[in-house]
Parts: C-alpha cells; structure tokens; sequence
C-alpha cells in the first residue's frame, strides 16, 4: 500500500461526534484510524506508540483501532507519530486519525492544523453536531467550560472547514444527528472502502435531538452554519465549488451565501477572541497577586 494508501483526517468541534464516526469507519478492514493522537501538534519526540497507548490506558479505554497503537513490523518501538503513520500505511489501504477541537486555551491550535493540513493534504472528513445539542453536551462533561467557551471552538471550527474545504481537494461533512446507512453508502464510494457495518456502530439515542435551542445571541450565527450545512449534506457533504471559489467580500455586503456567512462566523470569532484575551489576562492578574502574597 504504501504511497498508495489513502490518508484520512476526521475533524469536528468536542462531543460532535467524532468518536463514533471513528470506532464507526474501523470497523472496516481497509481502515485504522486512531483518535486524538494530535499529529499535528507533535514536535517528533521518540516513542509515539507508548505515549499514545499510556494516554488512552490511563483514559481506561479498552484496546480497540482507535484506542490503541499496534506494534508494526520493523517498526521501532522508539519511533516517531510520522515514521509510525508511514509504517501504517504499508498495512492499511485507509489510515489516519481524528482530531476533536475545543477551545484554545484547552491546547487546540487552529492556526496549526490549518498549516498541517495544507502540507499532509489529506482527506478531510468533518462532523458537525446542532449546535445546541453541543452546548448542553459539552456543559455536561466539560465543567471548566463555559456555553461562551464551546460557542467559541465550534465558530473556530467551521471557520476551518471552509477555510480548508477551499483549498484542498478531498473534503466533505456530515451532520452526525443525519447519519445512517446511506452516509456510510457514500462515504464507502468516497473511500473505496466496505463500510456495511458501520451504521451499527449508531442507534436511536446517539442520534437523537435532545435539547431546545439555547438562548444565547452568540449561539444564532452556529444555527446559521448549521443550516448552511444542512443544504450540502444532501449533495454528499460537497458545497458547490463556484460558491466556495467566488470572490469573497470581507464585510460579507453583496457576497454569495457563503461569503456572508463566513463574514458571520469571522466576527463571532473575533469578538469572543478579545473577550478570551480579556479575562485570560483578568485571570493572570489574579493569579499573578496571589503569588505575590505568599
């Protein structure tokens, strides 16, 4: 397989879906993917496997594709995450991994993976969830972060997706709460891969709509991306190029669709941005005055 094989990324905002999606195209035998080896933010340090296999033990996930780095043939047991992926390649027709996004100050780095994308150009896969079911998802688990917090790294994300879905060739979304056998039927094509026992990794509870939408101005601009993304699923998850390609307008006056939305998302961004900066540097203030009366 080798040059041959194809590399896949799968990208979503924190509890979009991205786990399932995962566990649900390794069950493929074409495909290993692992989850949140974080590739991109990896400097090359020697011994991506037991790094990678300590993180998901101390998690107490069981071992499975994407949860656990296999030994590899020839492959040392000190090697790096790239020389360990060149290695996977040569065993699997479709390998890779997903990356779930949260907020930066949680260590994700969108300037980053954009860079990283663009140099590996790999397959892109993005999963979107409605966004209020994120919100009320995330407040349930993450409880350093706030509906602001998670408001922010879903903007940050779809930013992302358009951004990189303009410039790369193999990218495509699904709306996790949307998924089923016909998803997988034409991701399958997509990938040249026998994904019929992927829908079983989903049922009735994953998939269902749980939460009334909040009531936070912030979250209007998500829904407006969500909807925007709802129209494209149907056309396999590919926006159509000549709004993708059009000249885009900063201010979003007199652009396409896309564009106004795009001027949306990037205002959202850059308000929440400078009030993150703001009470970040409150926090550090704090922090600082604290140390000093001790």
């Amino acid at each position: 397989m080798g040059d041959s094989a194809t590399h896949l990324i799968i990208v979503g905002p924190a509890r979009s879906g991205t786990t399932v999606l995962l566990n649900a195209l390794n069950t493929s035998g074409d495909i290993c993917m692992l989850g949140e080896p974080f590739s991109y933010r990896d400097d090359g340090e020697a011994d991506f496997r037991a790094r990678f296999n300590r993180k998901h033990k101390r998690f107490a996930n069981q071992i499975s594709k994407s949860t656990y780095a296999p030994r590899l043939p020839g492959l040392s047991e000190h090697a790096t995450a790239p020389d360990y992926f060149k290695a996977l390649s040569r065993h699997y027709a479709i390998y890779g991994e997903k990356i779930s996004l949260s907020n930066p100050r949680f260590g994700s780095d969108f300037p980053r993976l954009q860079d990283w994308l663009e140099d590996h150009r790999p397959r892109c896969l993005f999963v979107f969830r409605r966004p209020a079911d994120v919100l009320y998802s995330a407040a349930g688990l993450f409880k350093a972060t706030t509906l602001i917090d998670t408001i922010y790294y879903y903007a940050l994300t779809v930013r992302l997706y358009l951004n990189i879905a303009r410039v790369l060739p193999e990218v495509r979304h699904v709306l996790h709460s949307e998924i089923s056998e016909a998803t997988f039927q034409v991701l399958g094509r997509w990938l040249n891969a026998d994904l019929s026992c992927a829908a079983a990794c989903y049922d009735a509870e994953r998939l269902e709509r749980r939460h009334p939408e909040a009531e936070i101005a912030e979250i209007e601009t998500l829904n407006l991306a969500y909807d925007f993304l709802s129209k494209w699923e149907a056309f396999d998850g590919l926006i159509a190029p000549a709004l993708l390609q059009t000249e885009q307008k900063l201010s979003g006056e007199n652009g396409n669709e896309l564009g106004r939305l795009y001027a949306k998302v990037d205002a959202l961004i850059l308000s929440l941005g400078q009030d993150h900066q703001q009470n970040n540097a409150v926090s550090d203030a704090v922090a600082d005055s604290s140390d000093g009366r001790r």
